[in-house]
Formats: structure tokens, sequence, C-alpha cells
């Protein structure tokens, strides 16, 4: 028997998911793709940049940017099955952007395996259970898929991958965004609170560029000093133990390694 269309899972792109702070008992958003921006609480803490920097707080990604992806899903959904009341298991994976990637890779990997256990009971994967998914990754989404195929779990868990418009090799508006503000990682209007924002968050560095002819940009002497005074400042602020030119070395060498 041919194996049936597999469950797919879409991994979108850097800022993508909204982001709310769930240590308030009712949510507050924090982050929406469009309408909010809270640049203050989703800036990450210097000593451990896994946590905010306004702390307490608890803050978990919710759902994906609708006016991108409704449209993908729903595609996904109805074109890559022959059954109309049988539509295709397709599940978005909303993850924490601001996140070392490769923390992002783990819980992809997770997910794999809660959609492929839940796509089981099924009725139409009775006959065949699913064993693997396809894969769609957006911008960062297909960073973190390639991330995820470099495991050894997945090499039997996935068939498919496609990505769209993913920067491999990094993108010009990570250094946009560090050194001036600008950039549309995160939105288009220059900030001091929105540069110093990003200023903390992992995956922004981790999309800093390595194109052939360009500096290192993962060396902090071919950053301009003004970078490295905003996170001294930024320690001071929060009495952090590290200091600014060590969290920038920190958040460098992470980018590097990834």
């Amino acid at each position: 028997m041919p194996e049936p269309q597999p469950p797919v899972i879409v991994v979108p792109g850097i800022t993508a998911t909204s982001l709310e702070d769930t240590y308030p008992l009712s949510p507050d958003e924090i982050w929406s793709p469009v309408l909010n921006k809270d640049y203050d609480r989703i800036a990450m803490h210097p000593d451990d940049p896994r946590y905010e920097a306004l702390e307490p707080s608890r803050v978990l990604p919710r759902s994906l940017f609708g006016i991108v992806y409704d449209d993908l899903v729903a595609a996904l959904r109805h074109d890559l099955t022959s059954r109309a009341d049988r539509p295709t298991p397709v599940y978005a994976f909303p993850y924490d952007w601001r996140q070392d990637c490769r923390r992002s890779i783990q819980q992809l990997a997770e997910f794999v395996v809660e959609v492929l256990n839940r796509c089981r009971l099924l009725p139409h994967y009775a006959d065949v259970p699913p064993t693997r998914v396809d894969l769609v990754g957006h911008s960062m989404g297909g960073l973190l898929i390639a991330g995820y195929l470099t495991l050894k779990t997945a090499r039997t868990r996935v068939r498919r991958v496609v990505t769209l418009g993913t920067p491999f090799r990094g993108a010009v508006d990570a250094v946009s965004k560090l050194s001036t503000g600008m950039g549309t990682l995160t939105g288009d209007a220059p900030r001091d609170r929105e540069r110093e924002a990003a200023r903390t968050i992992p995956a922004i560095y981790q999309l800093l560029p390595s194109y052939g002819g360009l500096p290192n940009l993962f060396s902090k002497k071919n950053w301009q000093p003004s970078v490295v005074g905003t996170l001294w400042k930024y320690c001071r602020l929060h009495q952090a133990k590290i200091d600014g030119d060590k969290l920038f070395g920190q958040l460098l060498k992470m980018a590097s390694d990834f």
C-alpha cells in the first residue's frame, strides 16, 4: 500500500509568532507582528538571555501571523488530499523567535514526535500510521528545519522539506537591526528601545550574514563601539553581573556556533 500524504508542519519566520506574558492571571500580549510591540518586555536578561529582563514574567509563544500564514495552511490542508472530507493535517509550529535557535530546534524535534503521535489517532491513517512528516519553513523557520535535520532522530521522521525565503547564509537585515535599530526583522521605525531590545535577542545575532568578502561579523572588532556601549548601559540598568563587552562576546559566539 502506498504511503499516504503525511502530516505537514509549518515553521514560521522570525517575529511571525505572537508572544504573551503569562505571568499575569490575565495574560498580556506583548508582541504581535502588526499592532502590539512592547520592546521593553521582549528584551532578554543580560545574565541569562533565555529569560526576560523585566521579571517576574513568563513569556510564551502563541499564534502565527494570520495574514501571512492562514492561506498557506489552508491551501496545504485542502490541496494535498484527494478527499475533501479528509484534509491533510497541517500543524503550525509557534515558537519564541527571540531564543537561541538551537533551543527552538529541540522544541521542533519534540513537536514532530507529538504531531506523529496525534495523527496516528486519525481514522484516515488507520491502515498506514504515519512515521514521517513534511516540513515547510518560511524565512528563519527554514534555518530551524535545517538545524533539525542534523539530528539523528530527524533522518527517519522527515519525508520532504520545502523552504520559502530562507536566509541560509544570513540576512543583511540582522546587521541593520543590531547597528541602527532599522530593518524589517522587528519593524521599520528606529527607536532606542527597539535597538536596545534587538541587541539582547540571540536569534537576531544568529541571522548575521557570512557571505564571501564580508568582514567577520562574529568578531567584536568589526562592530562600532556604540553597540557595546548600549549593552554596557543595559547591563548597568538591570544590575547584571555580566558587563556589556562580555555579553556582546557571548551573543556573537552563540551565533558563530550556530
